[in-house]
């Protein structure tokens, strides 16, 4: 009976322990200026922008953080967003931590708290010691100079800076994934993509941006139409095939 009542208090030990490891984190992320950004969290956006963004249910460990510096349109119904600043994160678990970017001393500030008014580890950024130095910071920021996040759906300035950048590149492959990387979490029509198809010259290619551009069209029931945009009746088949297969 006591060896049972040990293992007993052991396992809630136990239980208790992985629980506190695991509780999610809030991150608070916003610029020494207040201008407004919006922000990536390893591979997925959030669309909200604004002064001072909250990522709230935030599991603990590492994760690449982006900072957009935002510019909305003047209709103020969308923006756009050039990449400022990136790094790896370290969040400990069930805490609040606060991430200030400062633009022209290409400086970050970090303050950890705990949700149960604790202390603990600090919150840090890997590499850059609470800083970006110049060189850090100008390795990290080459590679994207090109990298804008869009807010909303495609406009016509969108499409037409999107058909720039895709004719810059010299083969399909490279046209495809500057396509796919612009489009992962924008929202698009079929006529839209009718003139993205038009941008590649294969039809293998054409074939698979089709399919892999299906998840984000706005308008679903007129995408069956584009099968008109393949020459082959093979490829035709295999658009409608896929298209019957997403109902």
């Amino acid at each position: 009976m006591k060896k049972l009542l040990i293992l007993l208090m052991s396992l809630l030990v136990s239980v208790s322990g992985f629980s506190k490891n695991h509780t999610p984190s809030i991150l608070k992320v916003r610029l020494a200026d207040n201008a407004p950004i919006t922000v990536a969290i390893d591979s997925r956006h959030y669309r909200k922008a604004g002064a001072s963004l909250t990522i709230g249910d935030l599991p603990p460990g590492r994760h690449y953080l982006r900072i957009y510096r935002f510019y909305a349109y003047r209709d103020g119904d969308a923006g756009k967003a050039r990449l400022i600043y990136g790094a790896n994160i370290k969040v400990p678990a069930g805490s609040i931590v606060t991430l200030v970017y400062d633009m022209g001393a290409h400086t970050i500030s970090l303050g950890t708290e705990y949700l149960d008014g604790n202390t603990g580890e600090e919150a840090y950024a890997e590499g850059n010691n609470g800083g970006f130095n110049d060189d850090t910071y100008k390795e990290n920021r080459k590679p994207h100079t090109d990298d804008i996040y869009s807010n909303g759906s495609l406009g016509k300035a969108d499409m037409n800076d999107l058909e720039s950048k895709v004719e810059a590149k010299p083969g399909d492959l490279d046209k495809a994934k500057v396509l796919k990387a612009t489009l992962e979490t924008r929202t698009y029509n079929t006529a839209q993509v009718r003139s993205m198809l038009g941008w590649l010259n294969f039809e293998d290619t054409k074939l698979d941006f089709a399919k892999w551009a299906y998840k984000n069209v706005s308008d679903k029931s007129n995408y069956r139409d584009l099968q008109s945009e393949f020459s082959q009746q093979e490829s035709k088949d295999q658009f409608n095939a896929f298209i019957g297969s997403q109902k």
